[in-house]
Parts: C-alpha cells; sequence; structure tokens
C-alpha cells in the first residue's frame, strides 16, 4: 500500500517544505518592526468550512464538555449524542442495542447517521478508518464508540450535504469528534452508574487527563476506561416474553410429555422400536407426546444490551517551531474495546433439506418409531455467545504556518487501522451433528447395529462432500469416510430429548467455535492553502485550496467451516458465513472554496447590512469507482443588522460504494416462498445468490439547506436556530429482493426486467440452467414440485444495484436563553428538536415512493414527526443543578412498512403513545486549594443525578420490534435502561 502511496507522500512532502521555508523567510522580514498596528478579528475554523472566519458566521451546532457531564451519559458518543442532537432518529443508528446477527450487525460497535442519511465522521476534522465490520457485508460505518468520552473538548455537527468540502459520505451531514488540545493541569475522575430495576445494569468508568501548555508546547495525556453489564429481554417488561416452538422434545406439531426426559424412558427405541408414527407411541404409552406445542420463553438467554468493556489512550502535541510561522503537530489514539452478546441456542430441525440436518432414520439409537422422523433440536443451555475484539491504532503528524498575515497552509499524514476479531461459541458443527445422532458403535468403538455410541471427525475438519451430492448423499459419504485416526469415539446424541435428557458428553465435538478477522485500514496525506486572496470594497475575498490522497484497504477472513462458498461451506449452524475478502482502492481529491463579500456592516445598506457568497467545489477519483464532483453553492444575508442572519446553501453530495459492495464474496442463502405463492404448510424454499457489482455508481445526492438565527437585542442572552434541508437521494446501493424478484417474473415473465435473473436447475448463465420462458411459470412449478426438492431446482440471482430512491425533509430548531442575577445566580435554558416532514422512500424503481414519517417500522426504524431535549440550569457559586426532558412524539407502528403494508392484509396501523422522560442532576464543586492551603491541588467536582426519573419504559411496537426478534420495542430510541442513578468525581490538579 505505501508503494502506491509514494507519489502522493514525496508531492505532499515536497510541497509541505516548500511553504515552511517561504514561511521562514517571510518570518525575518516580517520582523522589522511596522509602522502602524493592525487590529484583526480573532479567526478560526468550524466544521463544514476549510475557510477561517470571524465569529459573525453561523457555527455548527456544538456539544461540549459541559453539555456531556450535565446530560448524564458517558457511555460512548453515539449514545450521548442520540440524547442530546434529535436529529440522530432512524435505524441507521445503531450501538449497544444492535444484535449480534444479521447483515446491519456492527460487531458490538456504534454507527450514527443525521436524519438516517449516511454521515461523514471525522477525529480532529480527519477521516477515521471504518469499522472491519464491513468486509462481512455488514454496516460500512466509523465505530465511535471507541473515541474515549473523557477525552472529547467537543464535537460539531453540520447538518447538511458537506461532500463539497469533504467528499464521500457526507449525505446526511458531518459529526466532527474534537479531542483536547491546549490543556493545562491535570484531572482524575471517575463514574458509578446503576439501575434498580430487574438485571442490575451498571456501568463503570474512571479517568485521567494531563497536560502543560506554555503558549510555544502544548501536550496532552488522556487515559479512559469504562466498563456495563449486559442486560436481557427477561430484565424489561417490555421484552421479558420471546416465546419459540423450535425446541428439543418436539416433533411436528407434538411435544415431548414435561415430565420424561427423553421417549427411551416411556418406549422402545432404536432397533427395539416397535411404533410406526408419533401417535402409535402415543398407543404404546399414553402421553409420551403431547399436541399443541406450547412455546418456550427464551427471553432469559438473549442480550437486550450488549456487555461493553473499553480502554484508551489519547495524546496530542503541538509546537511552535516558528511562532505562528510554522508549527508541528500530531495526535495519538490507541482504542480497544471488547463486547458481548448473547442468543438462545442453535436450532435445527432433521428435515434433510436445505442446509439442515438429514432426517433422523429408523433404527438409530434413540428414534421411538419404525420411520424417518424430523425432530427440532435445542440444547438449552448452549446460548450462542457472540464476542466482539475491535482495536483502533491511529496517528496524525502535520505541519502548518502562516504566510503573510493573511495566508496560512496545513498538512498532515494520518494512519488509521482498524482491526476486529469476533467469534460465535455454541454454533453447531454440521456434520457431527449428522454422526452423532447416527450412533452405530458401542463403547469399545465396535461396529453394532443400533449403537449407543458415535465416531465423529476431531478438530471439526470432516472432508469436503465431491460436488453436486443432496444432503442425505452427503451424510452417506461422510459416514463412510470415518476411520479411527480422523475420528473421536462418544456417546450417542439423543435428538429426541428435551434438553435435559441430552447427555452432554455427545455434544462434545458438536458444538464449536465460529471466528472471524477483519482489519479496515486508511493512509491519507492532505494539504491546503487558505487566505485573503484580494480585496474587494466590501472586503477580503477569502480562498481555500488543496487536496488529499488516501489509501483505503479492507479485508476479512473467515474460519475454514465459515466460508460461505467452496467444498467445505457453511458448515456451522448458527454460524455467519463469507469469504476471504481482501481488497484495497486509492482515493485522490482536489478542492476549491470561495467566500466574496458582497455588502459590508460599514456601508449600512438597509435589508443588505452584509451578504456573503460562497462557493465550493471537490473533485474526487476512486480508482475502482470513478470520479465525483461535487459543488456548493450559498449565501449568507443579514438583512438589518446581526440579529437575524439568513443562510442558503444548494449542493450536491455522494457516497462511493463500498470496497465489499464493488468486490465482495457470493453468499447463498435460502427464502421462504410459502406466505408469496400461498403454498401450504412445509419447508418450500428457493436458493438465492446475492452478488456483488462492480459497476455500482456513487450514490448521489442534492440537498437545499435554508438556516435563519435570531439573536434580538431586546432580549439579551436569547439565541434561536431554525434549519431546514430538502434532500433529494439517488441510486442509492440496495438489492431488489429475492421475493420481488420472483413475484415480477411470475407476472411478466420474459418482460420483466430481472427475468434473466432466475432459472431453473442451476443459477442463470450457468451449466444446465433453464431459463423463464413464460408469465405464471415460477408459481406453476413450484405447486407441481415437492416441497424439499424446490432449493436444488429454484435459483435466484440478487446482484447489489443502484437502486433506491429517497427524498428526506426535515426541520431542526434549537433555542438558548442565558440570563444572570448578582443575587440568584445564572440561569440557563435550552431546547433542541427535529421536525422529520417526510422520509420517502423508493425502494425498486418500478415502485412508488412511501411515507416513512412519523412511523415505526423494521425497514427505517423510529422517525417520529418530531422530537425534542430540552435543558434547563442554574449555577450559583459552587452549585450547578440540571433538570432535562426528552420528548418523541406519538407515531404509528407499521411492521416492515412501505409495500409489505401496503399490500399485507394482516399487517394494521397501531398508534405507539409519545413518550416523555425526566433527569435531574446536581454537582458541587469543593475549592480544595482553600481548604489544604496548598497551590498543587485546585477542586473536586462532584455531580449525582438520575436519568429517567419516573422509569419510562419504551413502548411496546410488536409488528416493527417483535419480541421473538428485536426485543418487543425500540429500546435503541426510547432506551432500555429505565432509571438509571449516577455518581462521579473529578479531582482537578
Amino acid at each position: 500500500m505505501l508503494t502506491r502511496y509514494k507519489p502522493c507522500f514525496r508531492a505532499g512532502l515536497f510541497v509541505a517544505i516548500a511553504l515552511a521555508q517561504f514561511a521562514l523567510a517571510f518570518s525575518q522580514s516580517a520582523s522589522e518592526p511596522q509602522k502602524e498596528d493592525i487590529i484583526k478579528l480573532e479567526q478560526f475554523v468550524v466544521t463544514g468550512s476549510h475557510l477561517s472566519t470571524s465569529n459573525n458566521v453561523i457555527a455548527p451546532l456544538a456539544v461540549d464538555a459541559v453539555d456531556i457531564a450535565q446530560g448524564g451519559v458517558e457511555s460512548n458518543v453515539l449514545e450521548l449524542l442520540r440524547k442530546q442532537l434529535p436529529a440522530l432518529a432512524g435505524s441507521s443508528n445503531l450501538g449497544v442495542s444492535n444484535g449480534s446477527t444479521g447483515a446491519t450487525s456492527t460487531y458490538g460497535g456504534s454507527k450514527l447517521a443525521l436524519h438516517n442519511m449516511p454521515t461523514l465522521v471525522l477525529l480532529n476534522g480527519r477521516r477515521v478508518a471504518t469499522s472491519g465490520a464491513n468486509a462481512r457485508g455488514g454496516s460500512s460505518f466509523v465505530d465511535v464508540s471507541q473515541f474515549p468520552v473523557s477525552a472529547i473538548e467537543r464535537i460539531e455537527v453540520v447538518a447538511d450535504g458537506a461532500s463539497a468540502i469533504y467528499g464521500s459520505d457526507a449525505i446526511g451531514g458531518v459529526v466532527n469528534i474534537i479531542l483536547k488540545q491546549n490543556y493545562n493541569g491535570s484531572e482524575v475522575g471517575s463514574r458509578y452508574a446503576f439501575s434498580d430495576n430487574d438485571g442490575s445494569y451498571s456501568e463503570k468508568s474512571a479517568y485521567f487527563t494531563a497536560g502543560v501548555s506554555n503558549g510555544r508546547v502544548s501536550v496532552v495525556v488522556n487515559g479512559n476506561y469504562f466498563k456495563s453489564t449486559p442486560l436481557f429481554q427477561t430484565d424489561r417488561p417490555f421484552s421479558s416474553v420471546a416465546a419459540s416452538t423450535a425446541y428439543s422434545g418436539v416433533v411436528g406439531t407434538n411435544y415431548l410429555n414435561p415430565t420424561l426426559n427423553s421417549p427411551s424412558q416411556s418406549v422402545p427405541v432404536g432397533m427395539a422400536a416397535t411404533a410406526t408414527s408419533i401417535a402409535n407411541v402415543n398407543v404404546l404409552a399414553p402421553n409420551t407426546y403431547l399436541s399443541g406445542v406450547p412455546g418456550l420463553n427464551l427471553a432469559g438467554d438473549v442480550t437486550l444490551l450488549t456487555e461493553q468493556e473499553k480502554r484508551s489512550i489519547y495524546a496530542g502535541l503541538n509546537f511552535k517551531l516558528l511562532d505562528r510561522k510554522l508549527e508541528a503537530f500530531g495526535d495519538v489514539l490507541y482504542s480497544k474495546d471488547k463486547s458481548f452478546s448473547q442468543l438462545g441456542a442453535q436450532t435445527v430441525t432433521f428435515n434433510g433439506t436445505g442446509t439442515s440436518p438429514q432426517q433422523v432414520a429408523a433404527r438409530t439409537p434413540y428414534n421411538p418409531t419404525t420411520i424417518s422422523l424430523s425432530p427440532a433440536f435445542r440444547y438449552l443451555p448452549a446460548q450462542r455467545r457472540y464476542s466482539n475484539d475491535a482495536t483502533l491504532q491511529r496517528f496524525t503528524a502535520g505541519l502548518k504556518g502562516e504566510i503573510a498575515s493573511t495566508w496560512n497552509w496545513e498538512t498532515a499524514y494520518t494512519y488509521n487501522r482498524n482491526k476486529l476479531k469476533t467469534q460465535i461459541s455454541n454454533v453447531l458443527y454440521g456434520p457431527n451433528l449428522d454422526l452423532a445422532v447416527l450412533g452405530g458403535y458401542d463403547q469399545n468403538g465396535n461396529v453394532v447395529q443400533g449403537g449407543r455410541y458415535s465416531r465423529v471427525y476431531t478438530d471439526y475438519s470432516a472432508p469436503a462432500v465431491p460436488a453436486g451430492y443432496t444432503t442425505a448423499q452427503a451424510a452417506t459419504w461422510l459416514a463412510a469416510q470415518r476411520t479411527t485416526s480422523n475420528t473421536v469415539l462418544q456417546p450417542a446424541l439423543d435428538p429426541f430429548a428435551s434438553s435435559s435428557g441430552i447427555d452432554p458428553a455427545s455434544l462434545a465435538n458438536v458444538l464449536g467455535t465460529s471466528h472471524a478477522d477483519f482489519t479496515s485500514g486508511l493512509d491519507s496525506i492532505d494539504l491546503f492553502l487558505r487566505g485573503e486572496l484580494f480585496q474587494l470594497p466590501a472586503g477580503g475575498v477569502a480562498v481555500a485550496i488543496g487536496g488529499d490522497c488516501r489509501a483505503e484497504s479492507l479485508k476479512g477472513a473467515p474460519d475454514e467451516n465459515s466460508f460461505s462458498s467452496g467444498p467445505i461451506a457453511q458448515r456451522w449452524s448458527g454460524g455467519t458465513f463469507f469469504d476471504v475478502f481482501d481488497k484495497d482502492r486509492d482515493v485522490t481529491a482536489g478542492f476549491f472554496e470561495a467566500r466574496v463579500p458582497v455588502t459590508s456592516p460599514k456601508w449600512n445598506i438597509d435589508i443588505a447590512h452584509a451578504l456573503d457568497l460562497t462557493f465550493a467545489y471537490r473533485i474526487e477519483h476512486y480508482s475502482d469507482a470513478g470520479r465525483a464532483c461535487s459543488p456548493k453553492y450559498g449565501v449568507s444575508w443579514q438583512p438589518v443588522d446581526d440579529e437575524v442572519t439568513v443562510q442558503f446553501s444548494h449542493s450536491k453530495a455522494f457516497a462511493a460504494p463500498t470496497l465489499f459492495q464493488l468486490f465482495g464474496s457470493q453468499q447463498a442463502l435460502t427464502v421462504d416462498l410459502r406466505t408469496y405463492f400461498g403454498l401450504p404448510t412445509g419447508p418450500w424454499q428457493g436458493t438465492v445468490r446475492q452478488t456483488p457489482n462492480g459497476s455500482l455508481k456513487p450514490t448521489l445526492t442534492k440537498t437545499d439547506s435554508l438556516g435563519v438565527v435570531l439573536a434580538p437585542k431586546a432580549i439579551k442572552g436569547l439565541t434561536i436556530t431554525l434549519d431546514y434541508e430538502d434532500t433529494t437521494l439517488k441510486d442509492f446501493v440496495g438489492r431488489i429482493g429475492s421475493v420481488a424478484i420472483l413475484q415480477s417474473v411470475d407476472q411478466l415473465g420474459t418482460a420483466s426486467p430481472y427475468a434473466g435473473q432466475v432459472a431453473f436447475n442451476n443459477f442463470p448463465g450457468e451449466s444446465g440452467a433453464q431459463a423463464i420462458t413464460a408469465a405464471g411459470q415460477v408459481k406453476s412449478f413450484l405447486q407441481t414440485h415437492a416441497a424439499n426438492t424446490i432449493p436444488s431446482t429454484l435459483f435466484v440471482s440478487d446482484p447489489a444495484v443502484n437502486l433506491s430512491s429517497a427524498i428526506v425533509r426535515s426541520l431542526d430548531l434549537g433555542v438558548n436563553y442565558v440570563w444572570s442575577f448578582e443575587s440568584l445566580g445564572h440561569f440557563s435554558f435550552g431546547t433542541k428538536g427535529t421536525f422529520i416532514i417526510d422520509d420517502k422512500i423508493q425502494s425498486t424503481p418500478d415502485e412508488i415512493y412511501y411515507e416513512y414519517a412519523g412511523l415505526l417500522t423494521t425497514a427505517e426504524g423510529t422517525m417520529p414527526a418530531y422530537r425534542f431535549y430540552t435543558t434547563l440550569n442554574w449555577r450559583k457559586g459552587a452549585w450547578d443543578v440540571t433538570f432535562a426532558n426528552t420528548y418523541i412524539s406519538a407515531a404509528n407502528d407499521l411492521g416492515v412498512g412501505g409495500s409489505t403494508f401496503a399490500n399485507s392484509t394482516t399487517l394494521r396501523r397501531i398508534r405507539i403513545p409519545s413518550y416523555l422522560s425526566y433527569d435531574a442532576a446536581l454537582a458541587y464543586t469543593v475549592n480544595l486549594r482553600s481548604i489544604f492551603g496548598a497551590n498543587w491541588i485546585k477542586e473536586m467536582v462532584v455531580r449525582v443525578g438520575v436519568n429517567n426519573v419516573a422509569n419510562m419504559m419504551p413502548p411496546a411496537a410488536p409488528q416493527a420490534f417483535p419480541t421473538t426478534s428485536a426485543g418487543g420495542a425500540d429500546s435503541a430510541t426510547y432506551g432500555a435502561i429505565g432509571r438509571l442513578y449516577y455518581v462521579s468525581a473529578a479531582l482537578k490538579f
């Protein structure tokens, strides 16, 4: 990678040296006494622009260390921002309540998205490597949980398309997390939080910060530790029941009498069996099996919130080599995060179809009949445990300086590596599961028909099955390959027993652990120059010009039994599957930005007190996805004075397709066809192959943004902000979906745009594939073929495509009011609100737009019509008191939403009530210097508080968030903890 990167590095280094030499030369000439002192406004740079600006320009929304402390949430960046910024709405905000499985899994990380759109996350103004989870095909995101909360100086948020400034991914906006700099002194602190609800949830954290800044050298070091316990679904009333009818002891619609551990206690089994059916078993021994399988509650096995443990160390440096003419800067961050979550034990049914185990044949050791049966199997004590270990290694080194009084430059190199190790324990090794049930040996290893010992493969290393074998043929072939050298003898597995009746020794080589390693890399070099180009009557024209080079890499490697394809693919039942992935790409970019003053406040012109025009343009070239251009035009207007400021911008933004979307491995899966084609009960499934697409284009957007800031002088201390965004997204990457493809092909035949994606006997375009020739052919085929033959004869190709479109309109409101009284103290009131006006999505080009605003859906999560976070703070002397509340408007639960809801005869509109919770906190500062009479110690701040005082729980949403798969409610949006008490102390030196 670095070899490819050398041209960019050399060019950047050459320019940086040239600028440094020029700065040195200029500093020598500029050191002469000047005839006239010039008073300059303080200049600073805010997120959303490369230009230095004075403080009369609208700044981005900011959350600082004081806001974080008063908010009472310090677990990670997503959770604290989700509470304080209502614009973080929707299912793209994933964190500790995220499930462990599925394509959206973050593997213990946290992803944020403004207005539920792709959002760029920066650290100290520069990009960060994405999580390695994307190499599995999951979410592509920057894991914000890896940033230490105690090291944060402030977080700047721009909820507007910003690709013209920063490039790809800045569609919904930018979140820039700025860590502490120019810090003097030292501080140590700790926090403990707990809930008195069931589950005894708790958080504990500790940190230290030390720094020195003497005007020439600034050094800061921070260490952070955080740990939280998990919550299980059974710990909360809205998720306390997660019933399943698939567990050991169940055969079809019958279940083993709870007084028995195995049917072998009641009737002859194996070679001695005489019953010809499950019904006949009851003839021989009444009530061995009962009918009507009751649901088994698995809520106690499933985590609602993941367990987290985080460690980090951060250091920042700034060294003025030649005052402001030349400075060196850098920072280093090392973060190590561990997380744990859990699902119930893996369940399988011995039906011999698809990837399921072979049917349990007659005469196997524990079959109570003389026929083959399909029992369910779920060994309840072996819950699937998901463990993730993520490490972030990042450092930045750069130079910056001034050229004359109006120009400055900056260049830096950034190194990022995000490494992720994952494992799932207690998954089932498919080949050994069949062999464990087969039996056929005695305890000495002798072959005995019906023997209650089995030979299973050691080290989960069964040989590869020849291509083209059916499930039954594969099972027979694997059984024939066993020898004493490649197998181990163990008790045979009783698949008809309840969990309490299963011998754990029979699962010794069946239960195993799958694992995978991922690495995401990002190396970048950036360089920019900014300053005043020339003077106009209204003021100087400010410009910024620069560019950057990036090398992005992504790789993932599963264990040999977790491959998605190949001769030993998908051998873990309960695992996640993908093939080895190792891709990289280069990105080069150049940008230009300008601000042109049209009128000046000095002119006193009516309705044009101050008027600035802005323009930005960025070209970004990807070595794999081509070029994207992003312009942005804007105007900033103060009609009378600085009491009213209006800003308008029109921009185009983009999100480049991910490396996995372009080059990821193929993934085969099955799809249930019963509901959509009116088929009877049974395993009616087709085989689907999801593929990447190297021809994907970037997702493109257009955004119109209008912002207004009111700061009336008549009400000193009052500021009101309104920001309206109207965004249209095109070519969002997605998949048509196998069911939609099959329905279209069945209705239209060869006229369907997807006709070439469906075939019989093999995947389209491959040997032996039979193409679709007429409408109705799919349904006719399904109705005339046996259910268990469908997966091997009906094939669907579902590639990634530029598919969806969306229209998102929102209004963000902010009100802040501060007032002080000499006798009463300092008061401040603030509220932030977001109105989701429209969230319309067109899933496929031939579908209408469906509205998701004001709804709870599986597709978009919770998108309330409006949401507010409001605070009231009082400070006087050593006291600091904060009250806050969160309000989420009522919404409607539509289940999946979109066309699925529109075409459903069973889903209905369920009203979800509004939600309101209150927080309270009290802080007291102890002046230790006056107590101890020593200069080395300053003060101690003690804070106690209660979040969610009334212990409000999230409202149940049974269709969008069913208990069996999503905990029964949107615990991410509403919070699953309930009332949380906390106490913290910070000692400053």
